[in-house]
């Protein structure tokens, strides 16, 4: 089953292709103990991936628009 965000990520990224809106950075806020092994992030079929996450650790980069953003 698809969660609320995925969801409301799905129709927004759609509606701005349609609208020819640039896409937005998509970050997600985690607790460090989430991520489970060294760059290992852990996600579900119907999960929308992110560009970046931000821990109380600092932001982790995922998608080469958010590396290159945060170097």
């Amino acid at each position: 089953m698809e969660s609320y965000y995925d969801t409301f990520l799905m129709n927004y990224q759609e509606l701005a292709k349609e609208r020819k809106w640039k896409q937005p950075l998509l970050v997600a806020l985690s607790y460090s103990v989430q991520i489970m092994d060294e760059g290992v992030i852990p996600v579900t079929p119907t999960d929308v991936p992110v560009d970046a996450l931000v821990t109380p650790s600092g932001v982790i980069p995922i998608s080469p628009a958010a590396m290159e953003r945060c170097h």
